[in-house]
């Protein structure tokens, strides 16, 4: 009798060990799962934050290469527009400063005509020459008349008056003197004409189309009317 009032026992406490084992391992089971659940609720957001962040991150990369290429490309429109303006002044500045048609690219006397270095150098030293030959007739037809004043007596209107002065009256042998020791290299120019001897002698170009070059002022014949101020 006692034995099995002691198996009863025994599978009494048996059953009520397995019930509370099968509660326990319910309500693990239960925790887990809520826990579970609660994991899945926090950690979505978590994760689509993350991805949206990530979108974002990467849009805004796209948008700044997208306009550091647009900044690139209008930098290089820029350079290339320079660049052309650039090219076109350079030429404006190549034009502006070449030599007047039919002139030398460093002509000295383009202040008063287009004719070459060479043709009013060379027209200087035929004037210095008949001069100094006292080679009145070639030194008449070299000057523009009228030439010196009715002021001064010494008015020539053609080249016989200038022959018949220059023979008559002549000119200083002071002036004759500087004038020999002149050198052609000395001559220069300004906007009344070219100057030989420091005043002595003026030329210009009377028809500028024509490069017609006459003597103006001639020692004490001056240029009649007074254009030569220097």
């Amino acid at each position: 009798m006692k034995r099995k009032i002691v198996a009863l026992l025994v599978m009494a406490m048996i059953c009520v060990g397995g019930t509370a084992c099968g509660g326990a391992a319910d309500t693990t089971a239960d925790t887990t799962s809520e826990a579970t659940v609660v994991d899945e609720d926090v950690v979505a957001p978590e994760a689509t934050e993350a991805t949206e962040e990530t979108t974002t991150e990467a849009d805004t990369a796209t948008e700044e290469d997208a306009a550091a290429t647009e900044a690139t490309t209008t930098t290089e429109d820029g350079v290339a527009t320079e660049a052309t303006d650039a090219t076109e002044d350079t030429t404006a500045d190549s034009t502006d400063a070449a030599a007047p048609e039919g002139g030398d690219a460093d002509a000295k006397y383009v202040v008063f005509t287009d004719a070459s270095n060479e043709e009013v150098e060379s027209f200087a030293q035929k004037v210095v020459d008949a001069v100094l030959a006292k080679d009145w007739e070639t030194v008449g037809d070299m000057i523009e008349y009228p030439i010196g004043t009715e002021e001064d007596k010494n008015l020539c209107n053609n080249k016989e008056e200038f022959v018949a002065y220059a023979n008559s009256t002549g000119f200083s042998e002071e002036g004759m003197t500087s004038l020999a020791a002149w050198d052609n290299a000395d001559l220069w120019a300004n906007w009344q004409g070219a100057c030989i001897d420091n005043g002595n002698i003026w030329f210009r170009d009377i028809d500028p189309e024509k490069k017609d070059l006459k003597i103006v002022s001639l020692f004490d014949l001056r240029e009649a009317g007074g254009e030569i101020t220097e």
